[in-house]
């Protein structure tokens, strides 16, 4: 089942599904708690949530480098977006909104992938039409995203290879568990 709603008000049922899936949105949630909550709500008893959030800038930055070239070159606005899917939490600030959510059972990971792009200019488009920033983009004129895909190549050098940029990501994967007594 697909549905679009409020995270922090789910119009579905208490105690329905067996598993709740969300991936890279807990980030943006202005009340991560109370999304959690509503999780654990449609959740039966022994239902498992599953998350994934990208690990904080310091762990992606790469990216910080990419967001730094936006704002050079198409607006701190821009760049701003571009750092907001990489939030301050750790491993202990997952663990904590989980349990305090009701939720037992939390196993934090890290995993660490990498996103692979034939070239700068190719990272630069699919990064920004694959997300907001395709607006702010389109706003930019030609010399300001030539200058933006030079710039990010001379800060993402360390990351070229022979056969284009590759661009490391690390993200938290946590799972936890509804108790089944409660």
């Amino acid at each position: 089942m697909f549905s679009v709603g409020d995270a922090c008000s789910l119009d579905l049922p208490g105690a329905d599904f067996d598993t709740v899936l969300c991936q890279q949105a807990l980030q943006f949630f202005d009340d991560r708690a109370t999304a959690l909550s509503e999780m654990r709500r449609v959740l039966v008893p022994g239902g498992r949530v599953a998350l994934s959030v990208l690990r904080p800038r310091r762990h992606n930055r790469a990216y910080g480098h990419f967001a730094d070239a936006l704002d050079h070159h198409v607006g701190s606005d821009a760049g701003a977006m571009m750092r907001a899917p990489f939030p301050d939490l750790t491993a202990d600030d997952l663990r904590g909104l989980l349990h305090g959510a009701g939720f037992d059972q939390v196993v934090v990971r890290i995993a660490v992938t990498s996103a692979r792009y034939p070239s700068v200019a190719e990272m630069v488009r699919q990064e920004t039409v694959s997300s907001p920033l395709a607006a702010h983009l389109a706003g930019a004129d030609d010399t300001s995203r030539a200058a933006l895909v030079e710039e990010t190549g001379r800060l993402l050098a360390d990351h070229l290879d022979d056969e284009g940029v590759v661009l490391p990501v690390e993200t938290y994967l946590v799972t936890a568990e509804r108790p089944a007594l409660d």
